[in-house]
């Protein structure tokens, strides 16, 4: 299981206008963006992340913005490894955003591993056209 650093930044947008959703009246839009960085790739993974957003919506969630910002720092903080088990206890939107942060992070790094790779044969190719 990989080692993860992980941030957590809140976030509160106001509408213009109140809006009315599943009989809740909403003045603004609040939740959490997610960061992971996975420590493995050196000096680079400070610019490696991958991001995912957690932000429940009354009435359509169970769970508020408190109740899912608490539950994914504890599962973070859990040995801060991201097991499939304890996953399945998770609130939607905590599960979404976790999700949604492992996918992106998991892209991010493939294609940081294909530049590596074209660099390094590009660079292997002038060095040998220089030898000729």
């Amino acid at each position: 299981m990989k080692r993860l650093r992980w941030e957590l930044f809140s976030y509160s947008l106001p509408f213009k206008e109140p809006l009315s959703l599943l009989g809740y009246g909403l003045n603004n839009r609040k939740g959490l963006i997610l960061r992971l960085y996975d420590d493995s790739f050196g000096k680079e993974s400070d610019e490696i992340c991958g991001e995912g957003e957690i932000s429940p919506l009354p009435g359509l969630h169970k769970e508020s913005y408190f109740l899912a910002e608490k539950q994914i720092r504890n599962y973070l903080s859990m040995d801060n490894r991201l097991s499939n088990n304890s996953k399945k206890s998770l609130f939607s939107s905590v599960s979404f955003g976790l999700d949604m942060a492992k996918r992106t992070l998991s892209n991010n790094l493939k294609n940081l591993i294909e530049n590596r790779t074209l660099k390094k044969n590009k660079n292997e190719n002038i060095k040998k056209k220089t030898m000729y």
